[in-house]
């Protein structure tokens, strides 16, 4: 990777956590030696509080140590849906016109998923998976945007089935049942003592 790759990933990069809304701190970098291909582990989750990162040691300890972070950012705004087209087009809400949680069809018809930062670094030979929500209002499509060599989308939006869950994997929609057990499905609260 060259100089001027590193410095568009790291752009990339930057914008992607300026969007996810991280609070502003010092920015610690691990070391890249010339000619490597970093990692990228970008984690989006919504509504989560920072402080719940100081008791999660696994994700201290094997993500955070090792890696860099992004600490003086800013969200594109406190939206889901806006906030994660802000991330994979590198755009503001204003000018994806994803204004609202709900979206997608809006910013797969805008021409924005050819565009991605992920289709990006799928052309510079990274492999990129999407494990979780990619963007509510996909409930009832099967597709893989362009870039996503392992897709196992979790369809935002989407109602809870006593039954189980959908899955679109690869592109193909698979069901996953719930277990039945009473461990799994607690009925009553045990007081505390």
């Amino acid at each position: 990777m060259t100089r001027k790759d590193a410095l568009k990933l790291g752009a990339v990069a930057g914008i992607a956590f300026s969007a996810a809304g991280l609070p502003p701190r010092v920015a610690s970098a691990a070391p890249v030696e010339a000619g490597s291909k970093p990692s990228v582990v970008l984690i989006v989750v919504d509504d989560m509080p920072d402080r719940l990162l100081q008791v999660m040691t696994a994700v201290q300890n094997r993500l955070i140590a090792p890696g860099t972070r992004f600490l003086n950012a800013y969200t594109a705004v406190p939206l889901c849906g806006p906030n994660r087209a802000a991330i994979l087009s590198g755009r503001f809400p204003h000018t994806t016109k994803i204004t609202t949680s709900a979206l997608w069809k809006a910013f797969s018809a805008g021409g924005h998923e050819a565009f991605t930062f992920v289709k990006a670094l799928n052309d510079a030979g990274y492999d990129t998976a999407l494990c979780g929500k990619y963007m509510n209002g996909r409930s009832n499509s099967f597709t893989v945007p362009p870039g996503w060599d392992r897709w196992f989308e979790l369809p935002g939006s989407t109602t809870h089935d006593p039954d189980g869950y959908d899955v679109n994997d690869q592109g193909s929609a698979v069901h996953y049942p719930l277990p039945r057990t009473t461990q799994s499905w607690p009925t009553k609260r045990r007081s505390p003592g």
